[in-house]
């Protein structure tokens, strides 16, 4: 290769260099600020340095070889490509003198290896790149370096809530004591690694209520709905309103048979009168159920749990509606135990007349 060609390489490649060099400058310190862009310019320079240093080195090596190997060369074959092409000697040179030129595609390949991250080394901090990282986090600028061993997470949220950062407000004010890279806020949150003193200083999080154990009273008070209206309807039947429909006609207490033979009537449902006296049941049943229903509200409080979507959309409806929604919950409940009576007592007065009709064949 002849000085031209020598020369012509060699601008080019400090051109290519040189423009690379510039972009990272110019990307460094858009992103980073000024330090960092130093920094960058440094590491480029010294790798042109040793860069240069291997290329004069194999070049020497090379024209060594060139000398020491017989052979002739062609000077008729010029300006191939714009570069004189040199033809070696018949006998192959060695390995060692073409492994050690380097070519420019593997120094690019190179390069961009290191540029991208593959296959390098983790890098070692100086103390002026942890300041600059510091100042870009936010974290203060008197903290020590984080320690290897200690919890990165815990390093990085020390940074991101000092005085300054992204989240001091958020969080609450100031970072953790000196020494201490945990703010108390993530503290609270259980990040960081605390010792057994700070674990005792620690209060403990708020757990909601559970309900106590119900009473007894509470407990049997369905069972005791139950047997209040069997016992109101089989009064009635067997007692109030036999005794008042002799009461009305003046004569003695009616005989079994007349009685049930009364109440076989309301199955036939004949046009002339049912027989039945009529008696005042409904008051005597809304007494029982409001007697019922204080005894529930006094001892057993109904605690209403919405679930499902009902419970993921009370807690973001504006007052009064998550209140309202609550107590006609709640007056649903008192609502359903008075239909469960209800229906206990259709059944009954349903039986009795199915009961006496059957008798009465």
């Amino acid at each position: 290769m002849s000085d031209a060609a020598k020369a012509r390489a060699e601008a080019r490649k400090k051109a290519i260099l040189s423009g690379r060099t510039n972009r990272l400058a110019k990307l460094t310190s858009t992103a980073r600020g000024e330090e960092a862009a130093a920094a960058f310019i440094r590491e480029a320079q010294a790798q042109e340095k040793a860069q240069a240093l291997a290329q004069a080195q194999a070049e020497a090596q090379a024209q060594q070889n060139d000398l020491s190997l017989p052979g002739f060369r062609d000077t008729n074959l010029r300006d191939f490509v714009g570069e004189s092409t040199p033809i070696t000697s018949l006998t192959p040179s060695p390995g060692p003198s073409r492994a050690a030129t380097p070519s420019y595609a593997t120094d690019v390949s190179s390069h961009a290896r290191a540029d991208s991250g593959l296959d390098s080394p983790p890098p070692v901090w100086t103390p002026e790149q942890e300041a600059l990282l510091r100042r870009i986090m936010g974290g203060p600028p008197g903290a020590g370096s984080p320690d290897a061993n200690a919890d990165p997470l815990a390093a990085m949220m020390s940074m991101f809530s000092g005085p300054g950062g992204p989240l001091g407000d958020m969080l609450g004010g100031l970072g953790g004591r000196e020494g201490d890279r945990v703010p108390p806020a993530l503290k609270n949150l259980g990040l960081g690694v605390t010792g057994p003193e700070e674990m005792m200083n620690v209060p403990p999080m708020a757990q909601p209520p559970r309900p106590g154990p119900k009473s007894f009273l509470a407990r049997c008070l369905p069972l005791l709905h139950i047997i209040a209206t069997v016992a109101l309807c089989l009064w009635f039947v067997v007692f109030a309103e036999p005794s008042t429909y002799a009461a009305v006609r003046g004569d003695e207490l009616t005989a079994p048979s007349s009685i049930w033979g009364r109440w076989a009537v309301l199955a036939k449902r004949e046009s002339e009168s049912f027989g039945v006296h009529p008696m005042p049941f409904i008051l005597a049943f809304i007494t029982m159920q409001l007697v019922l229903h204080s005894l529930s509200v006094f001892y057993d409080p109904i605690v209403f749990e919405p679930t499902g979507i009902l419970g993921m959309v009370i807690p973001h409806l504006p007052q009064p509606f998550p209140s309202l929604i609550m107590h006609s919950m709640k007056y649903l409940k008192l609502g359903g135990a008075l239909l469960d009576d209800l229906s206990i007592v259709i059944f009954i007065f349903g039986a009795t007349v199915w009961l006496a009709s059957l008798s009465g064949r």
